[in-house]
């Protein structure tokens, strides 16, 4: 048995058979009629008899078919088990057609779902990797993560063991498990990590061209949801007809519009840039405030947009987070919500506060040249070894 601990619950892997565990639920991967199979399916419904059926029956009759990756919850009849959580793992189909989103969804539903039920110890078998043919070292990677994610932000759980039928399966689950065991965290190691992106980016800054704070201001606004690099084409031409806050203000708003169109969302950024800049004339005397209480009461203006401004523009320490810098602080464990407000906040608690702005530009860059959203580089990623998702996405 191979065992660690996240968060004081313990995460262990077991070679057995699982209708013989006795934590109050074990997990059956089902197949969407909940009436049973083969494989472990079919060893559950053996062994705990027809009281797990006739629930089975039920649930069916009252919601249709049980999506893929999706759970629910019945007695465990005459298993060890008080209770058996099913869920439906995804068919093997290459891994294009969203196999490994479903397959956390597995694991992360039914941790869900013994956590409401106010289940406190719980057994997983290899989900999809029998008959539905999902690669095991490739689901192994997929189910460790899923657990350790759910475990590093939720309590309640005291135990989750991966119970293992056989010595390959076991293997390939141990070689994950092990990697999560050795990977340093980059919440303690947060210098470090700063540092290595700080040797691989020296010459790293804010893509954005701009010269007054009015001008990054704009050019923010004009960044949501659009590259930096088209911005930048945009405000070449817009920053010689806009020089001030005033020219702004009173700009003919379809004219802007199509002077913009090339960010998208170009009606309601338009309607934003004049909105923003009449305010700046009516309340701050025609200047752009150099705080993040005035920032984010004008219009069109919330704290990533401040941040950027106050970071950049007016030297003040602020972590400004973008799509690239969630996706990698995330990605890397030094944040959990998926909300940007709140992954500042999380970031301003581990990132000592006269590194906020230059985090910002390492992360961010760091996005853009690496950990892409779709297809990570992340055999060529210099801080892998403090990455929580990299070590498991590699090989998904």
């Amino acid at each position: 048995m191979t065992t660690i601990t996240i968060r004081g619950t313990t995460l262990s892997l077991i070679q057995g058979d699982i209708t013989k565990q006795e934590t109050e639920a074990i997990v059956n991967a089902a197949n969407s009629s909940l009436m049973g199979g083969g494989g472990v399916d079919g060893a559950i419904h053996r062994a705990g008899g027809p009281a797990i059926l006739q629930e089975c029956k039920e649930i069916v009759s009252q919601q249709g078919r049980l999506p893929t990756g999706e759970a629910v919850i019945t007695t465990g009849g005459n298993l060890r088990a008080k209770f058996v959580i099913h869920t439906v793992g995804p068919i093997w189909r290459g891994g294009t057609r969203g196999e490994p989103e479903l397959l956390r969804n597995c694991y992360l539903n039914s941790l869900k779902l013994a956590k409401e039920k106010g289940i406190r110890t719980i057994s997983f078998p290899s989900i999809s990797t029998g008959a539905y043919g999902y690669p095991i070292d490739k689901a192994a990677r997929v189910a460790i993560k899923a657990i350790v994610d759910f475990l590093e932000t939720n309590e309640g759980i005291d135990e989750v063991a991966l119970v293992l039928f056989d010595g390959n399966t076991y293997k390939a689950y141990q070689e994950v498990l092990d990697t999560e065991a050795t990977m340093k965290d980059p919440r303690v190691h947060i210098l470090e990590v700063l540092e290595i992106l700080e040797r691989e980016y020296p010459e790293v800054r804010i893509i954005l061209n701009w010269r007054t704070p009015l001008e990054l201001l704009i050019a923010t606004i004009l960044a949501a949801q659009c590259t930096d690099e088209r911005v930048n084409e945009v405000t070449k031409d817009l920053f010689k007809k806009y020089q001030s806050v005033e020219d702004f203000a009173v700009a003919n708003i379809r004219t802007l519009e199509e002077e913009i169109r090339p960010t998208g969302f170009y009606r309601n950024k338009a309607r934003n840039i004049i909105s923003c800049c009449l305010a700046l004339v009516e309340k701050h005397r025609g200047e752009v405030p150099n705080s993040l209480d005035d920032l984010v009461n004008l219009p069109g203006v919330g704290r990533k947009t401040a941040n950027v401004v106050l970071g950049n523009a007016y030297g003040q320490e602020a972590i400004a987070v973008d799509t690239h810098v969630g996706r990698v602080t995330t990605r890397m464990g030094l944040a959990i919500s998926k909300d940007p407000d709140k992954i500042e906040e999380e970031l301003r608690e581990i990132i000592p506060q006269n590194k906020w702005t230059r985090a910002t530009h390492l992360f961010g860059f760091h996005g853009r040249r690496i950990c892409h959203a779709k297809k990570p580089l992340c055999s060529s990623c210099v801080v892998r070894d403090f990455c929580q998702t990299g070590a498991f996405l590699s090989g998904i």
